[in-house]
């Protein structure tokens, strides 16, 4: 049986299907090796294979050499498809690069390619990390225009983007949306929801929304406490404040 199997060479289908696991378990050094051995061998690299690729770079911290990849596959007439373009996409927002990826989900549909949730999310994230909160919530309203599924991760970018731009009631009627549609809410989503109550002078909701945290087993940190505190001193209710700090000190 050993024998058998040293005689028999990998086709792509082997690579690709080796590589995809690799890269969905994390293990993107081994997703590298694979891509040499290929490149080494007579097999050639198709769309799976680059998405994968793309996919670990970016993962893995180096989102330049996924763009060059991408470059690459044009170059090489290899298709790219809305995996290899969420790839992309994904390699920019862990890279900060929000023009670059905004740049990708339009030159998506000049490719007659269908965006989907993910690549709203990707893009959405660059924005709202970048500081580019205008666009991040420009794309979420075109997310609801195409009546496209919104989950966690596209109401949080939309959460945090309104907190920045100071839209605080869009931010609370998003975290609202997300309670009712059971949605989890992560310290992230709270913090910045309360961060929009502080900047909305609505320390009552501020307060509020901390205990539902503790209620919903999320646990607060220091700038859940430092932010709903900073609530309670801007609408004069200090007395709130210091009695948040005792349950500070008590958590």
């Amino acid at each position: 049986g050993v024998m058998l199997w040293s005689m028999v060479e990998p086709d792509s289908t082997t690579f690709n299907a080796t590589m995809s696991a690799c890269e969905k378990g994390g293990q993107w050094e081994r997703v590298f090796h694979l891509f040499r051995l290929m490149a080494q061998s007579v097999v050639q690299c198709d769309t799976i294979t680059y998405s994968a690729m793309i996919s670990a770079c970016g993962n893995s911290g180096v989102w330049e050499q996924s763009l060059q990849l991408f470059s690459a596959m044009a170059q090489s007439e290899i298709e790219r498809n809305a995996i290899t373009f969420n790839a992309a996409m994904s390699a920019c927002e862990k890279g900060g690069e929000w023009e670059k990826a905004l740049r990708l989900l339009c030159e998506m549909e000049h490719c007659n390619l269908e965006a989907n949730t993910i690549s709203y999310n990707a893009v959405m994230s660059a924005c709202e990390k970048g500081g580019e909160w205008e666009h991040a919530i420009q794309l979420f309203g075109e997310i609801a225009m195409i009546q496209l599924y919104s989950n966690t991760i596209t109401l949080n970018s939309a959460i945090s983007a309104c907190e920045k731009g100071c839209e605080w009631e869009q931010a609370l009627q998003l975290f609202s949306e997300m309670r009712q549609r059971k949605l989890e809410s992560d310290r992230i989503t709270c913090n910045s929801a309360i961060s929009a109550c502080e900047k909305g002078g609505e320390w009552q909701k501020a307060l509020h929304l901390v205990r539902a945290m503790v209620q919903g087993r999320v646990e607060p940190n220091t700038i859940t406490f430092n932010t709903a505190i900073s609530a309670c001193e801007r609408g004069g209710e200090w007395e709130k404040g210091l009695q948040l700090i005792r349950e500070m000190t008590q958590t």
